[in-house]
């Protein structure tokens, strides 16, 4: 099913929370950065099958926070 442009803005916001790089998701889904910069910016789509990978890509990704410990 063809995502939503909510859905990807939801996704494209977990990818900046997680600090996901489009390099990276390039990579694991064997297509171009560009193709991946173009998705987030509703220039072009993904195949149904990448668009199931990069949501569980995403979802599965940990959340790193910056935490100050005082001494």
């Amino acid at each position: 099913m063809i995502m939503t442009r909510d859905e990807i803005n939801e996704l494209f916001f977990e990818k900046r929370k997680k600090q996901i790089s489009n390099k990276y998701l390039a990579e694991q889904l064997n297509c171009s950065n560009a193709l991946i910069s173009q998705f987030f910016n509703f220039k072009c789509s993904l195949s149904t099958v990448k668009e199931e990978r990069l949501k569980q890509i995403i979802r599965q990704a940990k959340e790193y926070k910056w935490i100050k410990v005082e001494i």
